[in-house]
């Protein structure tokens, strides 16, 4: 069941990927994702996360049961006919045991969790007649750069250790052994959104060093599983922080048609990818912002 679901997911996102290749729009992770577009359940407003926010396009959505349930209050509610059911994924667990050596070198059996991939179907809210969202729109008071800083700064006043350095090279990347994010400096891009998307990729990569989350295990080199699964967890972790301070990295970053085609051949080889890739993005973003499972959810 869980490797379908793997698989029928990466067919959805590659097929998003061809459609902005053909079209010349932009990756499905790159969106201007905020509190006023975020997908979100209708009945809770609580927001999509980890590869649901690929999956999903702006809107609200509610399962079949949560549509019944408001048949029996109103029931001038209507499914349009011909409307589309949409894959929400999550993660469920399997209890289970495994054998184990202990030091003193006797076996014994250790009771294990195994994670498995689930899913079931939303709707949208366009989708029913009579129906209207019940999120508000937000008027954003604060400026999306300063609250970029905001996040920045709040992260490097948690984690002392790491270092930030702003250059004048052509070259951003983070250094796992001396715990250092280098990018060029703000003057040095065509614009705000495309700094602050940059910086954002980097410190995602910061979340893997083994103080933090512990992605960064063994060296990735280019090409490499490893290697893509981490380019693509800064990706989205990016993606998520800009939409959380309100910046539009949907035009700040790279769209071009290499750069899809190389996405497209890297989950065409690994189903596991994106669902890998987006769960670990969304807990380094909630590292960075500073939330804990609970505040999260």
């Amino acid at each position: 069941m869980g490797s379908k679901v793997y698989e029928i997911v990466t067919q959805k996102i590659m097929e998003k990927l061809e459609t902005a290749i053909q079209e010349g729009t932009a990756a499905p992770w790159h969106k201007p994702w905020n509190s006023n577009n975020i997908p979100v359940n209708h009945t809770t407003l609580r927001p999509y996360r980890g590869v649901n926010l690929l999956l999903l396009d702006s809107g609200e959505y509610l399962t079949w049961s949560q549509l019944c349930d408001l048949q029996k209050h109103r029931p001038e509610l209507r499914l349009r006919k011909g409307s589309k059911a949409h894959m929400v994924v999550y993660f469920s667990f399997q209890e289970s045991t495994k054998e184990v050596t202990r030091p003193d070198g006797q076996t014994e059996e250790k009771a294990v969790r195994i994670p498995f991939l689930k899913y079931y179907k939303v709707f949208s809210v366009e989708d029913v007649e009579g129906l209207e969202p019940r999120r508000q729109q937000i008027a954003y008071q604060h400026d999306p750069i300063e609250a970029a800083e905001t996040v920045v700064q709040g992260y490097l006043d948690r984690e002392p250790a790491l270092t930030l350095r702003y250059t004048d090279e052509d070259r951003a990347c983070y250094r796992p052994l001396v715990d250092e994010v280098s990018v060029p400096s703000m003057e040095l891009y065509p614009n705000r959104a495309e700094f602050y998307s940059t910086l954002f990729h980097e410190l995602t990569h910061s979340t893997g060093h083994p103080s933090r989350l512990n992605r960064l295990k063994a060296p990735a080199f280019f090409g490499d599983e490893r290697y893509s699964k981490e380019e693509l967890c800064a990706e989205l972790g990016a993606a998520m922080l800009c939409g959380h301070c309100g910046i539009d990295n949907s035009e700040a970053s790279d769209n071009s048609v290499a750069y899809l085609q190389n996405w497209l051949a890297a989950l065409k080889n690994d189903t596991t990818l994106v669902v890998s890739a987006a769960a670990k993005a969304q807990r380094a973003a909630d590292y960075i912002l500073g939330l804990n499972c609970e505040e999260a959810h």
